[in-house]
C-alpha cells in the first residue's frame, strides 16, 4: 500500500513538473505572437489616428476657403467705402472708380493665390486682378461648364442680401483654357459705387494647403525608439521620409518583394500588414520589418507606419530568459514539495492502512455475528467518520429488517387467525391444482382432519365424480382470465359423504409462478333450505289445485240445489 502511494506521489510530482515545463515552452512559444499582436495593434493605432487627422482637415477644406475670402472681402470693401469717402469731395466718380479699382489690384494673400475683383451691377468686369483682359466686359450671362450664370447670381445675391458664398467653376488662371476647377467666392455689395467687391478660393488649392500640413505633422510624428509614420501616392511617389520625392514604385526588398507596389495595394484594400526587408534608404536599417497600411482614397494616398522586428525578437530573448529562470525555480520547489509530501505520504498511509484494517476486521467480525444474534456494531472503536457513518447505516438497517421482520410475523399471525375462525374455506393452489396452503376449514371441507393430509394434492381428489370435468375447465378458466365466480361443485370424504361448496377464485403472482386463491363456501344448510322451498312449493301448488276444483264443484252443486228449489216451488202445495 506504501509503495502504491509513493508511486502516486512520484507520479503526480512528475505529471506537474512536465506541465510547468509544457507551460514554459508554450509561453515563450506564445511570446512572439504576443509581442508581434502588440506591435500591431500600436502600428494600427498610429496610423488610424493619422488617417483619423486627415479626415477631419478634409472636412475642413470648404469652411477653411470660406473663411479666408470672406474676411479678406469684409476689409477690402471697409477700405474701398472709407476711400471713397474720403476722396468724394476732391475727385470725380470716374476718379472715385478709378482709385477704388487700383488700390484693390495689387492686393494678393493666399500665398499669392487670392486676389480681388469687382462687378458693376449691370455685370460689367471693374476689375479682374488676374485676367485684366476681361476688365469692361459684360460677363452677366458667362456660364461654367455646368450651365451656371456665375456672374447673374453674384449681382443678384448683392442686391437681395448685400453679401454671400456663391459656388461655381471657374478657368484657373496659368491653366490651359478650357478647364475649370470647383471655386467658392464671397461678394459684398459697395453702395457707393454701385458695385459689388468679391475674391474666391481653388478649393483644389486649399486641399493641396492643407495637404502639406499634414505631410508636414506626419514627419514630426515618432513612436517608441525609432518608430515613424510614412505617406505616399498611389502612383508610388513617396511623400514623406525615408524616400521622399523618389518614386519608389519598382523598390524591391532582398527578398525581391516589391515593397511599394505591395503597400499600394493593401491601402486599396482598406488597409492591412506587410513583412519585408527594409531596404537601405535614409537612416533606415536593413532589416526585417513590419508595416501597417491604409489607404486615403479621396487623396490616392497611402499612410503607413512599420517596426523592425529584430527589436520584438531581442525582447523576446529576454523574456525567455526570465521564463527560464522562473521554471528553474518552480521545478526546484516542486522537487522539494514532491519529496516532503512523499515522506508524509509514507508516514500517513502505514497509520491510515492500519486504522482501515481495524475498521474491515471489525466489520467482518461484527456480520458474522449478526448473522446468528441479535447485536448493534459498537462506533467507539472506528477511527474514521466515514466508518463510523457506515456503520451507523448498518445498526440503523439491521434495526429496520429486524422491526420489519416482527410485524411481518404479526400481521401473518393476525391473518391466520382471521383466516382460521371466519368459517369459510381458503386454499391456496398452484396452476395444476396442488395444494400450497389451507386453513383448517377447508381441510374439513374436504373430508380430512389435517392440513397434511392436502397439502401437494390436486383439488380434484375430493371432487365428486360427476364434477371433475366441471373442475378441470373452471381450473383452466381461471388461469387464463384469472378469476372464475360462483363455481359449485360437491366434496366428497372418504366415507363417501357429500359436502356441496361454492368457489370464487382469483390469480395472483406467487415466488416464480402464477397461484390460485380460492374461497370455498359450505352451502350444504343453502342446499338444504332450498329443497324445502322447493317442497312447500310443492304443496302449495297442490293445495291451490284442490281448492280450484273444490270450488268448480261448489258451483255445480250450487246451481242444481238452486234449480231443485226453483223446482219445488213451483209444484203445487196440495202435492206437497
Amino acid at each position: 500500500m506504501s509503495l502504491m502511494v509513493a508511486c502516486l506521489i512520484l507520479g503526480l510530482g512528475t505529471l506537474h513538473i512536465f506541465q510547468e515545463y509544457s507551460r514554459y515552452r508554450s509561453e515563450v512559444d506564445a511570446l512572439w505572437g504576443k509581442q508581434v499582436e502588440t506591435r500591431k495593434q500600436q502600428l494600427v493605432r498610429e496610423v488610424d489616428e493619422v488617417v483619423g487627422y486627415i479626415h477631419f482637415k478634409r472636412s475642413q477644406i470648404t469652411d477653411r476657403a470660406k473663411g479666408v475670402v470672406a474676411g479678406r472681402v469684409r476689409d477690402a470693401q471697409v477700405a474701398a467705402s472709407h476711400l471713397y469717402q474720403i476722396s468724394k469731395g476732391s475727385h470725380s466718380r470716374k476718379e472715385l472708380q478709378s482709385l477704388v479699382r487700383e488700390s484693390l489690384r495689387t492686393q494678393r494673400f493666399n500665398n499669392g493665390r487670392g486676389y480681388f475683383f469687382i462687378f458693376a451691377m449691370d455685370g460689367t468686369v471693374q476689375l479682374h486682378a488676374a485676367q485684366p483682359e476681361l476688365e469692361q466686359k459684360n460677363l452677366l450671362a458667362m456660364q461654367d461648364n455646368e450651365g451656371a450664370f456665375v456672374i447673374r447670381e453674384m449681382v443678384e445675391l448683392a442686391r437681395s442680401k448685400g453679401e454671400g458664398f456663391v459656388s461655381y467653376r471657374w478657368p484657373k488662371p496659368g491653366v490651359p483654357s478650357g478647364q475649370e476647377f470647383e471655386k467658392v467666392s464671397f461678394i459684398k455689395y459697395l453702395p457707393e459705387l454701385d458695385w459689388l467687391i468679391g475674391a474666391g478660393e481653388y478649393l483644389d488649392d486649399m486641399e493641396a494647403e492643407i495637404q502639406a500640413e499634414v505631410l508636414a505633422r506626419i514627419e514630426k510624428m515618432r513612436f517608441e525608439q525609432d518608430g515613424y509614420v510614412f505617406a505616399g501616392q498611389w502612383d508610388g511617389v513617396s511623400l514623406t521620409y525615408p524616400a521622399k520625392g523618389e518614386n519608389a514604385l519598382e523598390q524591391v526588398d532582398a527578398n525581391g518583394l516589391k515593397i511599394v507596389r505591395e503597400l499600394i495595394a493593401l491601402a486599396r484594400k482598406d488597409g492591412g500588414f506587410l513583412r519585408y526587408v527594409m531596404p537601405k534608404l535614409g537612416e533606415e536599417r536593413n532589416s526585417l520589418k513590419l508595416s501597417y497600411v491604409r489607404g486615403v482614397k479621396e487623396w490616392q494616398w497611402y499612410i503607413g507606419a512599420g517596426i523592425y522586428l529584430n527589436d520584438i525578437q531581442a525582447a523576446i530573448a529576454e523574456a525567455r530568459q526570465q521564463l527560464r529562470r522562473e521554471i528553474v525555480k518552480i521545478v526546484g520547489l516542486a522537487l522539494l514539495l514532491l519529496l516532503a509530501a512523499l515522506l508524509g505520504g509514507l508516514l500517513f498511509v502505514r497509520k491510515t492502512a492500519g486504522r482501515i484494517q481495524e475498521a474491515f476486521a471489525s466489520f467482518e467480525d461484527f456480520f458474522d455475528k449478526a448473522a446468528r444474534e441479535k447485536e448493534e456494531m459498537q462506533l467507539s472503536g472506528l477511527h474514521f467518520a466515514e466508518f463510523r457513518s457506515l456503520a451507523g447505516a448498518l445498526n440503523r438497517m439491521l434495526a429496520e429488517k429486524r422491526a420489519m421482520e416482527e410485524g411481518l410475523r404479526k400481521s401473518e399471525e393476525k391473518y391466520r387467525v382471521l383466516i382460521e375462525t371466519t368459517g369459510i374455506g381458503f386454499v391456496r393452489i398452484d396452476g395444476e391444482g396442488r395444494v400450497l396452503d389451507a386453513n383448517q376449514e377447508y381441510v374439513r371441507l374436504s373430508g380430512r382432519t389435517d392440513l397434511a393430509e392436502i397439502m401437494g394434492r390436486r383439488v380434484t381428489e375430493w371432487t365428486a365424480e360427476q364434477d371433475l370435468a366441471t373442475n378441470r375447465q373452471a381450473l383452466r378458466e381461471c388461469v387464463k382470465q384469472g378469476y372464475i365466480r360462483h363455481l359449485q361443485v360437491d366434496y366428497v370424504d372418504g366415507r363417501g359423504g357429500i359436502t356441496p361448496v361454492e368457489i370464487n377464485a382469483t390469480v395472483v403472482q406467487g415466488e416464480g409462478q402464477p397461484e390460485i386463491l380460492c374461497i370455498c363456501h359450505d352451502i350444504s344448510i343453502r342446499k338444504g333450505l332450498e329443497e324445502r322451498l322447493r317442497q312447500a312449493q310443492k304443496m302449495e301448488a297442490i293445495g291451490t289445485l284442490a281448492g280450484g276444483i273444490a270450488h268448480d264443484f261448489n258451483n255445480i252443486l250450487a246451481a242444481i240445489l238452486g234449480y231443485a228449489e226453483m223446482a219445488k216451488r213451483s209444484l203445487p202445495e196440495a202435492a206437497g
